[in-house]
């Protein structure tokens, strides 16, 4: 018996009640501008920027911070600021590449400064690290003057010093060389009007439309921060919280506790950057630099320790000293730690990428730009499905 062949013939698509033809032109300008914004987005390469400034001033670069308080940025700055070595230099142990001048003009705006007595035995003082039979460099005299220079060819910038008596200087030494570089004129508190005992500190753009806009800290109070300085070097014991430094190693462990017993302070400082100890001309030291690692140390593992510490005993961290600045990315993370924008770009070109430091890093990769493509695509298969939707209930879309 032979078998039966059924052949079932359907009649061809009925597209009179098609979307596509009988699109209005409302509804076909909205698809033309849908493809024309996203091929300018996707296509062409641009991409979305921050408001421009429109104020007109900007406070340590950036017109965002201008309105913020004193304590409420985090300052990246360099430990020994002054205590300069090159990369092949073995036999000096420094703490930068760069000297201060160059530091301030690549954005550091946190210095740090180790007071000794003059060896000579004179009254000045000098900046020696680890002490002055190692790295002299010569009076302090002379960097404040550096600074003074740097200041008043850019008012629009706050400076913090920190001081690291080390030697055991005394007060009126100190007033006496900051009186001789002319920053008496700009430091904050200098003038005996400032109590910060309530922990509120004022504005970036408060301090420098008062001129007032160098800020300095002592670790030592009770030396420095007697009836010669009392207003206006600012002390650990009353308005700086300091922290561990960490300890060195392949998963370093970043301490985040405060030394002694300190309780809520209005700033905070962080110790970022690993110590080794060596034997110099028979004498043992155990805070000299380790270049180990440093473009992971100031990206990655900075960004990490900041994360770590921060909501531990700190609410915001402040201050933070590193050696060796120019090694990593440490401007991007500066500005994520504020929350600022990177000049010209969307927070859209970029993707974390967490293998390039090490874990829980947090570098920057530039992404394809296919963001407006993958627009345009999405909003064609919306079109499309809201025609077959229209098409299967019998909408007339007109």
């Amino acid at each position: 018996m032979a078998r039966s062949r059924i052949i079932i013939t359907a009649p061809p698509p009925d597209l009179s009640g098609s979307f596509l033809p009988r699109m209005r032109p409302f509804m076909l300008a909205c698809l033309l501008a849908a493809v024309l914004l996203c091929l300018s987005v996707g296509v062409s390469g641009s991409h979305i920027n921050y408001p421009e400034d429109n104020v007109g001033q900007k406070c340590n670069g950036h017109y965002l911070l201008c309105s913020r308080d004193y304590n409420d940025i985090t300052y990246i700055g360099t430990r020994s600021s002054f205590a300069v070595t090159t990369p092949d230099n073995s036999t000096v142990p420094g703490t930068q590449y760069k000297d201060i001048g160059s530091q301030l003009d690549d954005g550091i705006r946190l210095l740090n400064l180790n007071l000794f007595p003059d060896p000579a035995g004179t009254s000045a003082i000098h900046l020696c690290f680890p002490d002055c039979s190692i790295i002299d460099a010569g009076p302090l005299d002379n960097t404040l003057e550096v600074i003074s220079r740097w200041m008043d060819n850019n008012p629009d910038e706050v400076v913090t010093i920190m001081l690291f008596n080390d030697g055991g200087v005394s007060a009126a030494a100190l007033k006496q060389a900051v009186v001789g570089a002319g920053l008496d004129s700009m430091i904050f508190g200098y003038d005996g009007t400032v109590n910060i005992e309530n922990k509120q500190w004022p504005t970036l753009s408060s301090m420098i439309s008062s001129g007032r806009r160098l800020v300095i800290f002592g670790d030592q109070g009770e030396i420095i921060s007697n009836s010669a300085t009392q207003s206006w070097v600012f002390a650990k014991n009353t308005v700086l919280k300091y922290m561990d430094p960490p300890t060195m190693g392949d998963d370093p462990i970043w301490k985040c506790n405060p030394y002694g017993m300190q309780g809520s302070q209005s700033t905070t400082y962080l110790p970022h950057f690993f110590t080794q100890t060596a034997t110099i001309n028979g004498k043992e030291y155990t805070n000299l630099p380790q270049p180990y690692d440093l473009a992971n140390m100031n990206t990655g593992k900075l960004l990490r320790h900041f994360q770590q510490c921060r909501g531990a005993s700190v609410i915001w961290t402040n201050f933070v000293l590193i050696d060796f600045y120019d090694q990593g990315d440490l401007w991007t993370i500066s500005l994520y730690l504020n929350g600022l924008p990177v000049p010209g770009e969307s927070y859209k070109d970029y993707y974390p990428d967490f293998k390039a430091y090490g874990i829980g890093a947090a570098s920057t990769v530039k992404a394809p730009r296919l963001a407006g493509l993958s627009a345009f695509v999405s909003a064609f298969a919306f079109l499309i499905a809201l025609d077959s939707i229209t098409a299967a209930v019998g909408l007339n879309v007109s």
